[in-house]
């Protein structure tokens, strides 16, 4: 089987970005899929407003006894974002992300050019760092680095699909909000990304 490929040697071209991908959101893992199925410009920098432009987010200062929590409970987003790609179930995407996140629309069409191309999203991510920023009763800014090892894979033989980068350490902004008492990925923006060229590829083959 041919490995996944540029438009130009032989797939489809997809439709342009969407509006919230040109501002640099996406979900977590979704650079691999970006560069699969073309929702957004990889590598491209994005610079979040400043502080004094958004006086609400100034409001809410960081409460440190409450990060660690937070942190476990974002880990758990980001695993249940990976089981969305993984499984290409749009049914979960419920579980991760609040009901008007912005990245809701892109997740359906990460997953529906996933199955367009037969092809299963298994990629790891390991974060590296989080911190948070600002935290209130219901909304928390996280920013994190994390390294996204893109990982391709036919869903019946198994067979690596990927190309292109192994490795891409991503430096993200994070908004979380809290839906029915429980925290969900709102916004996910990425600030700066990076290929790493001497980390070992993390796609198992059968």
């Amino acid at each position: 089987m041919q490995k996944l490929s540029e438009p130009e040697h032989g797939l489809e071209p997809d439709p342009p970005p969407t509006p919230a991908a040109r501002r640099g959101l996406r979900p977590p893992a979704a650079l691999a899929v970006i560069a699969l199925i073309g929702f957004g410009v990889a590598y491209a920098a994005v610079t979040l407003p400043r502080d004094a432009e958004d006086p609400a987010r100034v409001a809410n200062p960081p409460a440190p006894a409450s990060s660690e929590h937070l942190e476990t409970e974002y880990r758990a987003l980001i695993n249940r974002t990976l089981e969305i790609f993984r499984t290409r179930d749009t049914s979960l995407i419920g579980s991760a992300y609040t009901s008007h996140s912005p990245l809701n629309d892109q997740l359906r069409q990460a997953v529906a050019g996933l199955h367009k191309r037969d092809v299963v999203d298994d990629s790891v991510i390991n974060i590296v760092n989080l911190e948070v920023v600002r935290l209130s009763s219901n909304r928390a800014e996280l920013r994190e680095v994390a390294v996204v090892y893109p990982c391709f894979v036919h869903p019946t033989t198994g067979e690596d699909l990927t190309t292109g980068p192994r490795a891409i350490q991503q430096t993200n902004n994070v908004v979380l909000l809290k839906e029915e008492g429980a925290w969900q990925i709102h916004e996910h923006r990425t600030l700066r990304e990076r290929v790493l060229k001497n980390e070992e590829p993390k796609c198992a083959t059968s």
